[in-house]
């Protein structure tokens, strides 16, 4: 198996780039949607 050095950089398809900006999307989504949430049960406990 050669080094990683020596590998050359991935080539990545249009395709799999918009599926790789989606998925960042939706992961930030979620956990802005996770902050909401504990801010609201944070702020309804006292």
């Amino acid at each position: 198996m050669p080094a990683l050095e020596d590998l050359p950089p991935a080539q990545m398809s249009p395709l799999s780039r918009l599926w790789l900006i989606v998925l960042r999307a939706y992961l930030i989504l979620a956990a802005g949607l996770v902050i909401v949430r504990v801010v609201q049960l944070a702020l309804h406990r006292g």
